[in-house]
């Protein structure tokens, strides 16, 4: 057999073993005395194996369902086993596995956001400094910081979101994207003291996070997230035609959930105002950029129901409640800056290692 035919059955063999051993990691455990022998083993280094295959779901769920949470294994691991596993198959792929190691520890580090942050912080700092072991930055390097920045705002941890920059500065001092950073760090202050004994609920200060955002804005790149936060800090203080301003601003881009968002606010201000059947027609254009989602059907079927439309707003709900799982809704993480954006960022990676 000719030794590439020979390489492709050694690869193929290699797959199936890997996710059989994954899938058996994902199995439910069953009940009786069996239940705590013959654990499935499943490294690290298989795991890389699979991932750098493009079997990115398989993986993911493995360390969701697998890892029982203890992170510090994962990156020890990574620690002392990627250099040779990046390295293993000769120069030609060294690239595309470096990067498969990264952003593995990245989607690793993204499903214990919740749970296990400083840890999961260890390993985002892990693979940053691995994408920027090479001479030059390369733009998939690029995407892969703007995923950084996007996981640590999920965090809300702005210590980290500083030293991260300077990473990101160092390596691509031009991009927009730092300068939204910086403004998500004045929107937090802005909230922090939006819900202190000092500001209420009923008010707020919004000069404290619109001079960052202004000057974000003078890099166009940043001109439709810009005008969608300012259009949400003008709803915020009443200013329903300035917010609509704004949020007229927000064109259909790369993001759904950018116009998602905006037509949402604008359906509020426009609630606000008293127009209730241009209410309906933002949500259902918001409904348009992300079928299903789940704050404007019920904030269009309120406003249907209000205009007694009632069949129609029933149908919404009704329909809304048998998608299981529903899909996720931007407005959740709306004020977590770009985390919003994270899952585009993994897919654009995810393209770059096949």
């Amino acid at each position: 057999m000719p030794a590439a035919d020979t390489l492709a059955v050694d690869m193929a063999s290699r797959r199936i073993l890997v996710i059989a051993l994954l899938l058996g990691a994902l199995a439910p455990v069953a009940a009786g005395p069996r239940a705590t022998q013959d654990p499935v083993n499943v490294t690290v280094t298989e795991m890389l194996e699979l991932y750098d295959l493009g079997e990115f779901e398989i993986v993911r769920d493995a360390v969701r369902n697998a890892s029982r949470g203890d992170l510090s294994v994962v990156l020890t691991a990574l620690k002392r086993d990627a250099d040779a596993w990046i390295r293993a198959d000769g120069d030609a792929p060294r690239g595309r596995r470096r990067l498969a190691a990264g952003v593995f520890a990245l989607e690793v580090a993204d499903a214990a956001l919740d749970g296990q942050w400083l840890d999961a912080l260890d390993l985002l700092e892990w693979a940053c400094g691995l994408m920027r072991s090479q001479p030059r930055g390369s733009e998939i390097e690029r995407t892969f910081h703007l995923a950084g920045i996007a996981l640590i705002e999920g965090a809300r941890d702005l210590r980290a979101l500083d030293g991260h920059l300077i990473h990101v500065k160092a390596r691509f001092p031009d991009e927009p994207r730092i300068l939204l950073a910086q403004a998500f760090k004045a929107e937090t202050e802005y909230w922090r003291l939006f819900r202190s004994l000092d500001f209420g609920y009923d008010g707020g200060d919004a000069s404290i996070a619109v001079p960052a955002l202004r000057k974000a804005a003078a890099r166009k790149e940043n001109g439709r997230e810009v005008n969608l936060r300012l259009g949400f800090l003008a709803f915020q203080e009443d200013a329903y035609d300035v917010a609509l301003s704004d949020l007229a601003k927000v064109p259909p881009g790369d993001d759904p959930g950018q116009l998602y968002l905006a037509h949402v606010i604008g359906g509020w201000a426009l609630e606000k105002q008293k127009k209730a059947n241009e209410a309906i027609h933002a949500y259902r254009a918001a409904l348009e950029a992300i079928p299903g989602g789940q704050v404007a059907t019920l904030h269009l079927s309120a406003a249907l129901y209000a205009t007694d439309r009632r069949a129609e707003a029933d149908a919404l709900v009704e329909a809304m409640l048998r998608v299981d799982p529903p899909p996720p809704d931007p407005w959740r993480i709306f004020g977590y800056g770009d985390y919003r954006r994270l899952p585009m960022l993994i897919e654009t990676l995810r393209k770059g290692i096949q």
